[in-house]
């Protein structure tokens, strides 16, 4: 009889603690920017893939062996919300051997300003991504190649992408620019004629 009451009072004792528990709101999604880990409450704060951030859509977070990766800071890349242009060249109306052939991640800014630099004034896709003032910044660039390949990786989450060809800061030739193809991959060559009108999608740094 003794046994049963101080099991019952013992259960009223937890009971009592659990109640007395207070809920913390915040992120409950461990691969989310913003984890909390003593949220045990999710408020739906949670900044993922996809998300929007910093003027755009969250669209890579850099993980161990990629360029500028540090295991106690987030940092990755920041696609614009929608493309920039559905079509225009890489080039500035004439063929150049600019020597920006830099394809790694974190790459894009100098690529960028290193392509405006040596191709000048005009419509092309680097000036276009250099001009741009988007939500409050200024800092967008044209994405290197392996930017965009990870862009492609996410395209689902970040939405908005043209089944076609996507201009990057990577030059493969004199005559080419790289390009990442958004759709079968079957036909992904990696460059096409600078000439060509391809879309742009610009993206910035965090």
């Amino acid at each position: 009889m003794k046994r049963i009451f101080y099991g019952v009072l013992y259960l009223v004792f937890l009971l009592m603690i659990s109640s007395c528990k207070k809920d913390i709101s915040g992120c409950t999604d461990p691969a989310a920017l913003n984890f909390n880990s003593e949220a045990n409450a999710d408020d739906g704060s949670c900044i993922t893939i996809g998300k929007p951030y910093m003027g755009g859509y969250l669209a890579y977070v850099l993980h161990q062996g990629d360029p500028g990766y540090d295991p106690n800071v987030f940092h990755g890349l920041i696609a614009a919300p929608y493309d920039q242009s559905t079509g225009i060249q890489w080039y500035n109306g004439s063929y150049f051997d600019t020597g920006v052939t830099n394809s790694a991640i974190g790459a894009g800014t100098s690529n960028t300003s290193a392509l405006v630099d040596t191709l000048g004034n005009g419509s092309y896709a680097a000036k276009l991504c250099y001009d741009l003032v988007l939500n409050g910044y200024d800092d967008w660039v044209l994405p290197t190649r392996n930017e965009m390949l990870k862009i492609r990786d996410n395209k689902s989450q970040i939405g908005g992408f043209a089944v076609a060809n996507y201009w990057t800061s990577t030059q493969y030739d004199t005559w080419h620019g790289s390009v990442v193809e958004f759709g079968n991959w079957i036909a992904d060559l990696g460059y096409y004629n600078s000439a060509s009108l391809f879309p742009v999608r610009a993206i910035r740094y965090f």
